[in-house]
Parts: structure tokens; sequence; C-alpha cells
């Protein structure tokens, strides 16, 4: 089974979950997500009953900032939905609030889950609350969109990314000017940003370095005590901001490692804004640590901060790998035919 660190996380699935489930008198199930079972177990179940009656249970039975799946048979005795008896609503409760982690492994159990159901009809819903686990926010939610519904959604993810090309221009306009092939930003480190990078350079801290600014864009820093590995940040690092981490990494051989922290949920904007200037940073750190080479590493969840980090130096930004590893190149005549001098074979021996 893979380790639960991604989104491609496998979870085992219960045989009493499955086996409730088709029981003809039940008329939904609640999911719980057992990350330490790695497993989908039985939560709750709730009797035939009219739909909206049904749901009124399960709302009460879900738990802030406590992701689950709902599945609901959307044939009842009412025929409140027009479906079938294979029918199901495979409702992904992710309430705001809840820890990154968990709202990734809910995502990828509901693909577990549908895999499990394979002989049934799943239409899948999210909720937001408790109040969207309902019949009404089921069939709205799957209705089919109008002609004006499409151009509107069509608009605001349009504008969406319109609104954040604008901000990256806004950042290169204001750079200086660079040749092609030279697309870092400029930016500014401020002294507290230096310190730090010493201070990581000794060992056993960390420096935490964070842009801040619009007009003028400063890097700041500050500094973590008792960072000796990649581990040891677990915890320490802010669940939704942007930062780079510089540190030694004595499991690996004491290296210097640039940690670019990127968690899940912060927003396109900042994110855009924190990718465009790490190639400026990677230059700042090598200026002040005289580092030739740095080890670099992007990590969005906690889980990730392992202490293989910078096992495998990259090379510098400016570095290209050594002549032994480049493929040897030159003129190569055709068959039968012969190089001329200067045709990068020598010239012909007499």
């Amino acid at each position: 089974m893979m380790p639960l660190g991604g989104t491609d996380a496998k979870f085992k699935v219960d045989d009493d979950l499955i086996s409730t489930i088709e029981d003809a008198g039940v008329q939904a199930v609640k999911v719980t997500i057992d990350v330490t079972g790695e497993k989908l177990s039985l939560g709750a179940s709730f009797p035939s009953a009219p739909l909206d009656e049904v749901f009124k249970g399960i709302q009460g039975s879900v738990e802030e900032k406590v992701p689950c799946l709902i599945v609901a048979k959307l044939l009842d005795a009412d025929k409140s939905v027009d479906a079938g008896p294979k029918d199901l609503a495979l409702f992904g409760y992710m309430p705001e609030g809840s820890p990154p982690k968990l709202r990734m492994l809910q995502a990828s159990s509901r693909k577990t889950m549908k895999e499990a159901l394979s002989g049934w009809s799943i239409r899948e819903v999210v909720a937001g609350e408790a109040s969207e686990l309902s019949r009404t926010h089921f069939v709205e939610s799957t209705r089919s969109m109008t002609a004006e519904e499409r151009r509107d959604a069509m608009s605001r993810e349009e504008l969406e990314r319109e609104e954040v090309q604008k901000q990256v221009s806004k950042e290169q306009s204001a750079a200086p000017r660079m040749m092609a092939g030279m697309a870092s930003l400029k930016i500014e480190a401020d002294p507290s940003f230096i310190d730090g990078c010493a201070a990581a350079k000794e060992g056993e801290k960390a420096c935490v370095a964070k842009i801040e600014g619009d007009k003028t864009t400063t890097l700041t820093g500050s500094v973590l005590e008792g960072i000796s590995k990649p581990s040891d940040l677990k915890g320490k690092l802010p669940d939704d901001q942007p930062c780079y981490v510089l540190l030694k990494n004595s499991e690996a051989e004491g290296r210097l490692v640039l940690v670019s922290w990127l968690p899940d949920n912060v927003a396109a904007r900042a994110r855009m804004k924190f990718s465009s200037f790490k190639a400026s940073v990677v230059s700042m750190v090598k200026s002040e640590t005289g580092a030739d080479k740095l080890a670099t590493s992007e990590v969005t969840d906690q889980d990730d901060l392992t202490d293989d980090i910078g096992v495998q130096v990259e090379h510098g930004e400016n570095e290209s790998p050594s002549t032994e590893d480049k493929p040897k190149t030159g003129f190569k005549p055709p068959v039968g035919g012969f190089a001329l001098p200067g045709m990068g074979m020598g010239l012909p021996r007499h």
C-alpha cells in the first residue's frame, strides 16, 4: 500500500461498509477516513426514508473540521429525485478549516470509494458545510448548466487568470530588464535575511525567508533554533503562507538545503509571485553563503519534510553538468564519405 503522503494515496475499504450500502433497508451511510489504519470504514448508517429526512440525520452526524464521505441511495419512497435503484450520490464533505492533509486524503478517498462501488451509477457532489448535505444541494449541483451559466463561469475563471497575470506583469515591469533566458525577478535582501543565512551556514539553525512588499520587494529572514535536518521543521512552518527555508542537513553530509515551502491552501496570486522570485532567491543564498551548489526542493505538506532532502545536490544555478557527463558530439561523415579538414575530426595524416 502506498504511503498516505499524496493525492494517489490508497485506502482499504471495509467489507461491512460495502455490505451496509447494499442493504435494502439502508438509505445512506457516513464513511469515516481512518488515516492511522489506512482504511475507509462505516461511521454511521441511516435507514430507508424520504431523502429530506435522511439528510437531516446526516447533517447532525458530521463533525466540524473533520472531512468524511456520505453515500446515499437516490431512489427513496417519495421518488423525490429522478433516479433508479442503482443510482448513488457520493458527497465529499470538506468543512472549512479542515487540515490540508485531511482535505487531500478525502479527495483521494472518493476515487477509492467509486472503485469499490463499480456496479453502481455514482454522481459526485462536494459539500463545504453541513447544510449542503441535502437533497436540494445535490439537485442544484448536478443539474446541467445553462449556456448563460457556462459563460458566467468561464468569465470568472478568465478574470481570475487575468488578475494573476496582471500582478506578475507588474512585478516584471518594475524589475530591471534582463537578457533572454534570465527570467528571474529582482529582489532586495534585508539585513535580517543576510544574518539568517550566516546562522544557517553554521548549522543547528534554519533561516526562514519571506517575500515582503509590493512596490519594493524585499526578502526578510528569521532564525529557527535547533534545526539540523528537514524533519525538524515539521509543525514550525506557516500553513497559509509560502516561504524559503535554508538549513544544513546533518543527514546529507551537512549540505546546505533550500526548501521552498508552498502549502496547498496558498492563494494563486501569492503562489505565482513566490515561484517568480525563486531563481533570484537561489542566487542570493549562494552569494551570502559562498555555496557553489545548493540542493533545492519544493515541499507542499509537512509529511514531505523528510531527511533525504539534499542527499543529491543539484547543479548550481549557472552551472552545467561536468564534462564527463556530456555526450561526445562532433561531425560524423556519412557511410562511404570522409571528413574534410576543420569538420571536427582533425586534419588528415600524411
